[in-house]
């Protein structure tokens, strides 16, 4: 009988411990933000600019959403993709810049002597300096703190590509994602 007691409350004791390592609250939990700046290059004259502005206190539910809960916000990755090309067999350089609220270049790539066609499917995903990655966490801090607008500049430009014509089009998406860390 002493030992169906002790093995009962060994087991009671092992049941309600398991009980609490499994019932430990989350203290943070990190969030994605992703989105997206479209461009579209179509017109007459082939070395033209195209810019657009994302803010994402108006553009993105999730950052609404966790906005005054963010901790710490932070860079995961930024990318190219092609929505859209006319005709899939244009070649030529393009280049971006992604822009900060406060006016500074966070991001400048150059990508030459492509087929646009190809990221359609697969996104170039853009290889950026440490010290790129340092001054858009920069800027996110800011954001963060709340002492500038959550926006980014999207500025596109393709150049060397032969015959460009009206009839030829070409839509892009900058791509990208950042991480909040949210406490729970």
């Amino acid at each position: 009988m002493k030992k169906l007691i002790k093995t009962f409350l060994v087991a009671a004791l092992l049941s309600i411990s398991l009980l609490f390592v499994s019932c430990e609250e989350f203290e943070n939990i990190d969030i994605n933000v992703p989105f997206s700046i479209e461009l579209t290059r179509q017109g007459l004259h082939p070395d033209d600019y195209e810019r657009d502005t994302v803010c994402l206190d108006t553009e993105s539910s999730t950052f609404q959403e966790y906005r005054n809960k963010f901790q710490n916000l932070t860079f995961v990755e930024a990318a190219l993709r092609v929505k859209e090309v006319i005709p899939t067999t244009m070649t030529g350089d393009i280049y971006l810049w992604i822009i900060s609220g406060t006016g500074d270049t966070l991001i400048a790539e150059s990508v030459i002597n492509v087929r646009p066609a190809d990221y359609m499917n697969t996104p170039y995903v853009l290889p950026l300096s440490a010290n790129e990655i340092q001054l858009i966490n920069n800027y996110l801090a800011l954001i963060q703190q709340n002492q500038v607008q959550p926006c980014f500049e999207g500025i596109l430009q393709t150049q060397n590509i032969p015959g460009w014509d009206i009839n030829k089009k070409i839509v892009f998406s900058i791509d990208i994602v950042i991480r909040g860390e949210v406490e729970m």
